[in-house]
Order: structure tokens, then sequence, then C-alpha cells
């Protein structure tokens, strides 16, 4: 690689998702201290070595190649999302498709090829504005959406939601269709909650019935009431009180307790300037983006990526119900990494066309 190509990648964009690696990796080993036979350190060094790849591959090559792609990368993620449910459940679950002793979730990659598809679809496409343009989009959304709510996967299925919402809006759709659709979306609400397992409506219910005084809840609302003390505890600087607190899947879930409880305010705003600097990098991206096509994909980036972040952080203070949602890059999880990093060299790779001269 010649020299002169370092000044068409984003740095800042590099240095802040391998930051929030770097953070992660050091949560998860305070978060799995108790379990040292486990190595999940050890398996995340690899998964962030693969993903660290996947990123520069990713920034390799034209952004046009993934908008030709797009539509078979699609069809092969919902295939796949279909293939899950042959597979044997894991934790009730059944979102992994295992060789031997890795493992890869279909529906962390059908988020990625959702955004590609519809940037294609909504950069390419012919023609006024209307009604079965507006239903084709919310197809696309809709059917992933429906295949990962029967793994159960209540977070993820919820995360095509505003990225669908924020690549209409930047792909011009007239303000009355949005409306529209923003009505039907509400109105909808009710079937989400018939399509929930009871797991999925416990958790709902300890978000609406949570308390932060009396004993110590042991029924739906003990993993909320455990991350809310965690953070609480954490103070300025964290305290080691902070992290004996027990939370279930600290280390993946509710990573973001473990850096406020062990580092306190300091970790989470060394945290928030990080995701800050990744997305407010990602949104310059796509401002600076020339072709629709570029555009369209940077934004569905940001919007997963953000809206991600945000779902992640404000269930583990109460803010949202519990959705089991990973926190990007930072959270354990090979295939919820590998997605990130090869999110983030999307974004390089529009940043890198966008700064080329012609020589």
């Amino acid at each position: 690689m010649r020299l002169s190509m370092l000044h068409q990648i984003d740095l800042w964009l590099v240095a802040a998702a391998l930051c929030l690696v770097v953070l992660g990796l050091a949560a998860i080993d305070v978060a799995t201290e108790s379990t040292p036979e486990s190595q999940f350190v050890a398996r995340q060094l690899v998964w962030a070595a693969i993903g660290f790849v996947a990123m520069c591959l990713a920034a390799w090559p034209s952004y046009r190649l993934f908008g030709d792609l797009a539509y078979a990368a699609f069809a092969v993620c919902l295939g796949l999302l279909v293939v899950i449910f042959w597979t044997e459940p894991v934790n009730g679950a059944q979102r992994w498709l295992r060789a031997g002793p890795i493992g890869v979730q279909p529906s962390e990659l059908a988020k990625l090829a959702f955004v590609l598809a519809l940037a294609r679809y909504l950069g390419r496409g012919a023609g006024p504005w209307g009604w079965t343009r507006l239903a084709v989009c919310v197809a696309m959304a809709v059917l992933p959406m429906l295949l990962v709510l029967k793994q159960p996967d209540l977070g993820t299925a919820l995360v095509f939601v505003p990225v669908l919402g924020a690549m209409l809006f930047v792909a011009d759709v007239p303000r009355r269709h949005l409306a529209v659709l923003a009505a039907a979306g509400l109105i909808a609400t009710p079937l989400l909650w018939m399509t929930m397992t009871p797991v999925q409506r416990s958790r709902v219910s300890g978000f609406l019935e949570q308390r932060d005084t009396g004993p110590r809840p042991t029924d739906h609302g003990y993993q909320l009431y455990q991350s809310k003390l965690m953070v609480a505890l954490g103070g300025t600087l964290g305290t080691d009180d902070a992290i004996e607190q027990h939370v279930p899947f600290d280390h993946t879930d509710f990573i973001f307790s473990v850096v406020a409880g062990r580092w306190g305010l300091a970790g989470v705003t060394a945290l928030l300037v990080l995701f800050a600097v990744l997305l407010g990098r990602g949104i310059c991206v796509a401002g600076r983006a020339a072709e629709p096509l570029a555009r369209l994909v940077a934004v569905g980036v940001v919007a997963l990526l953000a809206a991600q972040t945000i779902i992640n952080m404000a269930m583990t203070v109460g803010l949202a119900p519990v959705t089991g949602l990973t926190l990007p890059l930072v959270s354990y999880g090979g295939s919820s990494l590998l997605t990130s990093f090869i999110a983030v060299g999307m974004l390089l790779g529009i940043e890198r066309r966008t700064r080329e001269v012609p020589v």
C-alpha cells in the first residue's frame, strides 16, 4: 500500500473503533475474571484480529461492488435465517450456525445485507415515489424482522426499524408517506406484543415495574436491578463493590454496566466520547458522499451502529426494556464484533473513494 493512500483513510474513525475494542477487551476481562478458564478474552482477541482483516477488506473495493452484490447477499442471509430453524436451540433460542467450535449469527450479517439491499433499491430506483415503492421497502425490512423474531431475538429485530426510517428519510421519501408509515407502526405495536415469548413479555413487565428501593427482586426484574446497582456503585472512578454485583450476561449484553462499575463516570465518559467520534465521523462520511448509493449505505451503517448503541445503553440503566442486544465493538461476541468491523470498513471504503483524486 502506498503511503499516499493513508491520506484517503479516516484515521479518527479507525482509532475510535480500535479504542472501543480495547476498552471492550478490558471490560470483558473484568467481567470474566472469576472464570479464567473460559478464555473469553483470548477468543475475543481472535475475533478482533479476524474483524480487523475483514474491515480492511471491506474498505478496499468500491462501494459500487457492494451495490452489485447487495441483492444476492440479502437473499443468502434470508436463506441462512431460514436454515437456522433446523439447528439445535441454545438457551432456548435458534440463533447460531455452528461449524465445530465456531458459531456465527446470521442475523448480525443480515443487518448489513439489509442496509446494502435497501440502499441499492433506494439509490437506483426509477420513477416518482408511490405507495408501491414504499411497500417494497417496508417488506424488505419486515421479512428479516419476522425471521429474527422467530428465533426469538427481539433486540436485533427492532434495530431494523430505525435503520429503515433513517434511510427512507435521506432518500427524500415524501413526508406524508413517512407519517403514514409511522402511524401504521404505532397501530401495529399490539401485534408485536402478541408475537413476543413469555420471557420477552416478562422483560417488558420488568421495565414497567422497575424500582430502586425495597428488597432485591428475584424474578424478571433481577437483571435490570443488578445492572442499575452496578452503575450506581461505580461512582466517579469505579469501585470493587460495583464489580462484585452479579449481572447475568455482563460480558455481552450488559458490558456497559461493567464499564460503569469498574471505571465509573470516567469510563462511561471515555466510552461515550469514543462512540461520539465513531458516529460523528460516520455522519461526515455520509455528508461528503456524492452518489446516492454511497450516501445511503453510509447513513444505514451509522443508523445501525447508533441504534444498537443507544438501545443497549438505555436498557442497562432502565430507560428501555431488556432486549438482549450487544454494544457494538465492545460486547463479547464474534458475530457482533465481525459485523461491526465490516460496517466500519464500509464507511472507510466510502470515505476513501470520496477523497480519491484521479491520476
